[in-house]
């Protein structure tokens, strides 16, 4: 009798976990975890309909009905477990899914208005190409986890938005080249407008400069030299403002492939 029962062992293993569904998604999460999961259940069902409703020893019949019964719940429990498990596997998949095409799209909606901006938006598009490969991936495996959700009868989520929103991102994707390039070309003109301001407010600072600079030789007290020196360090603060400017704007002109600006009257002054 011992030997019968430890024979049978095996067969009631499963009710030994506390709690099975918990234990399959923690465990399995791979389609192929799953398909392998599926085929050794159904073999097993194939072969606990074969065991026998009693057990004959020596001149003892045992009813085996029971054991037999729980085998069958206990089989019909994992089967639930892993149905249950393969659909919210499936369900956030397309979640996360959802949430990266959503939020790529958001970024390639926005258009640059800056240089500053103009780079942002390129490495934040490189990313979206980097990471739309690992989320390429992610998509085939939870089509293929959809696709035995519904082997097994069960109700997969609705992908139809999902999927026009990944083709949209990927029409996008393919546009982006093209809405760089002419929001370049549109930026360069800003940057040329802007060079053409600079020059003008540099030659107002030079005008004024060339009328405000103080003359040495031509304190007669204390009084007007502090004012003078006043003076000077105004002028001193716009002439820093101005090179910052200039700065700035020689980066532009280097990032899209512009002629360096000379600002000869800014070195003159300095």
């Amino acid at each position: 009798l011992a030997d019968f029962a430890d024979s049978q062992a095996h067969w009631v293993a499963l009710g030994t976990v506390d709690n099975l569904q918990e234990y399959v998604e923690e465990h399995i999460s791979e389609v192929e975890d799953f398909e392998y999961n599926f085929r050794m259940l159904a073999t097993r069902e194939r072969d606990a309909a074969k065991l026998p409703d009693e057990k004959r020893i020596d001149c003892v019949s045992i009813d085996a009905t029971s054991v037999k019964k729980t085998i069958e719940d206990l089989l019909k429990e994992l089967q639930q477990a892993l149905r249950e498990a393969l659909r919210k596997s499936a369900t956030n998949d397309a979640a996360d899914l959802t949430k990266f095409v959503t939020a790529s799209r958001e970024v390639l909606a926005h258009e640059p208005n800056g240089v500053d901006e103009m780079k942002e938006a390129s490495r934040k598009s490189a990313e979206i190409v980097e990471e739309k490969q690992a989320n390429k991936k992610l998509k085939a495996a939870m089509e293929e986890k959809c696709r035995l959700v519904r082997a097994q009868r069960g109700d997969t989520p609705d992908l139809d938005e999902l999927n026009k929103m990944w083709d949209d991102l990927e029409l996008r994707l393919d546009e982006h080249e093209n809405t760089v390039r002419q929001q370049k070309e549109k930026l360069r003109g800003n940057v040329a407008g802007e060079i053409k301001q600079y020059q003008s407010e540099l030659a107002k600072f030079a005008s004024s400069w060339k009328g405000r600079k103080p003359d040495v030789t031509s304190f007669k007290d204390r009084r007007a030299e502090e004012e003078a020196l006043g003076s000077l360090e105004e002028l001193e603060e716009e002439w820093k403002v101005l090179k910052t400017k200039s700065e700035k704007l020689k980066r532009d002109c280097a990032h899209f492939e512009m002629p360096e600006p000379q600002f000869p009257e800014l070195e003159s002054i300095q």
